[in-house]
């Protein structure tokens, strides 16, 4: 059997380590699902696809092991050579595409890394990184070729550290990942304490205590807190003592809040918090820590650089002389102020977390505006699946919320909660109906589990009046409430029927809603070609690292099962998105029926241009210069951007012939497009551009 040249790349790949893919033609879509793919690959498997679909193209399917650099503006490859220059890393394999070139390279044991693709807008020196479930085009594949080949194994890729990793990060104006822990070791070491020696701190600190109000300021109590964990070493006296003095006040949150709370206090990394805090305030309350140190034997206590100034200032005369430059009164919103409690709220906020395709981050409140069927519901469950994939988020913090659903829909999605691991409800079932919403957020905020939950709402107009100021009003409430105690809240609402003057769609309903939260979107449908709608995501209003413009893509085969509609979506690059709206202008210049129309007079023979353009302008509803236009529009050697090529003849005559066609391609199906999907964690295996006997499975319908 004769084997073609993307099937001798395809196994010279996997014969030295890698994972080989086919792709679909001109596309960088998989052919394939990748996990039944790869999990029985041999050269076998290898050598019968690829020789049963000689049009597919190839890819390398990435692991956490490999790293790819991919630059594809002049900017990125000078950057990027610039970089591997630096840090003395020569490229031992190296691929040239059309606008640049991919880098391979093997991570370090213990490194972090995901991929990322900037935008190339904001910042044009910015490098593409790919790894872990990622996909890259391979020779020979439309537009790559080999630059540098001088491997036989994967090993013999150059080997890079976290900090080269972390510098191509800067190099991006991106933080530098790192997986989530909790396990945030504790900034002071504490030796370990006898019991006697526990009681007798307890019982001086409780003495300190009685002098100081429960109801004092937010941030003093936190310090209070922290200093009696750092000094009790976190043992359980100390949480009884501080739940003791803290139930006093009428700010009391409750046993189980101040628990989550004290656990977080052995994560603090700020200044260090001692007794000595402690009995500074209890000077400001009236304490005599003189008096204090003498009649409890707290000597040893207050042995401190602080303290010996506190008791000092504590003698009648310190107190006569302060009193004559200081207020007797405290300020009254000084109570209130949060001044200094800012790396305790750092240390109890999550690193700032962006899930996939960055149109969500956590801690903040997200309304996402689109029509009905744009795919809302989708794109959101498969970005939460996705993260929970990656260990960003955690299943079991996931709570989505399914308000807007017939039963079935109910059902298919509580099957992927089952298979995931994340909550979902309903309204009428298990007792559960949309106007408890705002109790239940209370309730979450009051327990202290609010930084470990996340909402998503479908739809938001089943808790919230999104046509009146004083519906939004209230959400807006609850909804900062819960999003300032670390919450996570994801609203779905639809846009008007109507677009405005230029085309744009307009979200429904009064605008506090947008003003009130911290991120907001548009979805539009941008496209609908071979099988595929991509789905675009423009910016209303954001707060930190989120996308100014996005794009999904998903399938739209008809029976397509629930499941494989959700493994199809990809998140579209943005350089691919900038193609799709060109596309969309172009089309609207050059109408289908125009092109069609076109078409088929040349093949009918009217193949010279004078003689076509009158007899299409004649036969349609457009004159000839629209006529020449559209003419002009698809002429050109390239089949997927192009229709027809122009010849010339004696005397200048310009005659017409259609291009072969390699795939079907008119003016509604993508002539114009190089599909480039970027790092879905899954792909559609269907593809119907290429073969009528491709492999494809029975398919079900969209949400």
């Amino acid at each position: 059997m004769t084997t073609n040249k993307t099937c001798t790349a395809a196994l010279d790949l996997f014969r030295r380590g890698f994972t080989p893919i086919p792709l679909r033609r001109g596309t960088k879509a998989t052919a394939v699902k990748w996990d039944p793919w790869v999990e029985d690959l041999s050269e076998e498997k290898i050598r019968h696809h690829f020789n049963k679909y000689p049009n597919h193209e190839l890819a390398v399917l990435l692991n956490d092991e490999l790293l790819v650099l991919d630059a594809d503006t002049p900017d990125a490859v000078s950057a990027l050579h610039q970089l591997l220059k630096s840090y003395e890393i020569t490229p031992t394999l190296s691929v040239n595409s059309a606008r640049g070139c991919h880098v391979y390279l093997r991570r370090a044991s213990g490194t972090y890394a995901k991929s990322d693709a900037p935008n190339k807008d904001a910042n044009p020196a910015a490098i593409d990184i790919k790894t872990g479930r990622a996909i890259t085009a391979f020779p020979p594949s439309t537009g790559k070729s080999i630059d540098v080949d001088e491997i036989e194994r994967v090993s013999d890729l150059p080997e890079v550290d976290q900090v080269f990793i972390d510098a191509v990060y800067r190099h991006n104006g991106r933080d530098a990942p790192r997986p989530l822990s909790k396990q945030t070791p504790p900034a002071t070491v504490l030796v370990p304490l006898s019991s006697s020696e526990l009681e007798h701190k307890r019982t001086r600190i409780a003495e300190l205590l009685a002098h100081i109000d429960p109801d004092t300021g937010y941030h003093d109590w936190l310090r209070i807190g922290i200093a009696i964990y750092v000094e009790l070493e976190g043992a359980p006296v100390g949480f009884q003592l501080f739940d003791e003095w803290s139930a006093k006040g009428t700010k009391y949150p409750g046993t189980a809040a101040l628990q989550d709370k004290w656990g977080k206090f052995g994560r603090y990394g700020g200044r260090r918090v001692t007794i000595a805090t402690i009995a500074m305030l209890a000077r400001d309350g009236g304490a005599n820590l003189g008096a204090l140190a003498r009649e409890h034997n707290m000597r040893e206590l207050l042995a401190s650089d602080d303290l010996t100034a506190a008791v000092v200032s504590s003698s009648p005369e310190a107190t006569q002389a302060t009193a004559k430059n200081s207020p007797s009164v405290e300020h009254p919103l000084a109570a209130y102020s949060l001044r200094g409690g800012s790396q305790m709220m750092f240390n109890e906020m999550a690193v700032q977390v962006v899930l996939p395709g960055r149109v969500i981050v956590i801690g903040q409140l997200v309304i996402w505006y689109g029509p009905p069927n744009t795919g809302k519901t989708l794109i959101i469950l498969w970005i939460c699946i996705t993260a929970i994939r990656d260990r960003t988020i955690k299943a079991k913090n996931l709570f989505y919320v399914n308000a807007d659903d017939t039963y079935l829909g109910i059902a298919q999605k509580t099957a992927l909660a089952e298979e995931f691991g994340f909550e979902i409800l309903a309204p009428g079932h298990n007792g559960f109906e949309a106007a408890q919403l705002h109790s239940l957020l209370r309730e979450i905020v009051k327990a202290g589990e609010a930084s470990n939950t996340i909402v998503i709402l479908d739809t938001l107009k089943k808790f919230a009046d999104l046509m009146g100021k004083q519906g939004a009003s209230a959400f807006g409430r609850i909804a900062r409430v819960f999003v300032a105690a670390g919450g996570t809240l994801v609203g779905l609402a639809h846009t008007n029927k109507n677009r405005d003057d230029n085309g744009k769609l307009v979200y429904a309903g009064v605008s506090d809603f947008i003003d009130d939260s911290d991120c907001a979107y548009i979805l539009d449908t941008v496209e609908e070609a071979n099988d595929q709608r991509v789905v675009s995501f423009e910016n209303l209003k954001s707060r930190g690292n989120v996308a100014q413009r996005a794009a999904f893509s998903y399938s739209i085969v008809e029976g397509l099962t629930h499941r494989e509609i959700l493994d199809s979506v990809s998140i579209v690059d943005q350089d691919e998105l900038k193609n799709i709206e060109e596309l969309t202008a172009k089309r609207a210049a050059h109408p289908k029926d125009l092109v069609d129309k076109i078409a088929e007079l040349i093949q009918r023979g009217y193949d010279a241009k004078g003689q076509l353009v009158q007899q299409v302008a004649e036969r349609t509803k457009y004159g000839q210069h629209r006529v020449r236009a559209t003419i002009d529009a698809y002429t050109g050697e390239d089949p997927t951007k192009h229709r027809w090529i122009c010849e010339k003849g004696a005397h200048g005559l310009q005659t017409y012939r259609m291009l072969p066609k390699e795939a079907p391609a008119d003016a509604n199906t993508s002539p114009d497009r190089d599909r480039v999907i970027h790092d879905g964690p899954r792909a559609m295996t269907d593809d119907p551009v290429d073969d009528a006997d491709d492999p494809s499975e029975d398919l079900d319908v969209p949400y």
